[in-house]
């Protein structure tokens, strides 16, 4: 996720642990030389003449992706191995479920953005080099890709792109990072 900055010297961030790994391992032809974890936290930052200061934002421990919600009043976010959108306030709070994104089981959230109180959530099947993906590589899998308009008012979800059954099918290929500009 991307930093949203509230003001001049005011931000919100995901943080996460940055790793390094090995050289890469045949099969995978592509270098893994750098990883973030699986989850985090969101975080308000201040940035002051000689100091930086960041506060977690209650509520969302193992955090996947975020975005301001509701002209900045809240958070929504995704988490791991999970198929639900939450939200917060940017203050803090308990999480509360806004949705269920997708009913597919096979399919993670990828990524939300979101503008006034309508969230953008990108889905589809991923694998990780640790979980036994498609030759024990990360990337994408062959299944369905979408985006699908989430509503932090009412919780309904409707399809805005569908596309792709495999890889080289049509959209099948597509990755998806969701942003919604003001």
């Amino acid at each position: 996720s991307d930093i949203s900055w509230t003001s001049p010297t005011s931000f919100v961030a995901l943080a996460q642990e940055f790793g390094i790994t090995s050289p890469p391992v045949p099969p995978c032809a592509f270098s893994q030389d750098s990883n973030f974890t699986i989850s985090g936290v969101v975080v308000r930052g201040t940035i002051a003449a000689t100091s930086a200061t960041l506060q977690l934002v209650a509520g969302t421990s193992r955090a996947t992706g975020f975005s301001l919600a509701e002209n900045g009043a809240s958070v929504a976010f995704t988490m791991p191995a999970d198929r639900q959108l939450y939200k917060v306030p940017l203050t803090g709070g308990t999480p509360i479920v806004v949705a269920t994104v997708t009913p597919s089981t096979t399919s993670v959230l990828l990524g939300v953005s979101c503008k006034g109180s309508t969230c953008i959530v990108a889905s589809g099947t991923v694998s990780t080099a640790n979980d036994g993906g498609a030759a024990g590589c990360p990337g994408m899998n062959p299944g369905i890709k979408e985006l699908r308009s989430v509503s932090l008012a009412t919780g309904l979800v409707q399809v805005a792109y569908s596309g792709g059954v495999g890889i080289d099918a049509p959209g099948g290929g597509v990755f998806f990072a969701v942003q919604a500009t003001p």
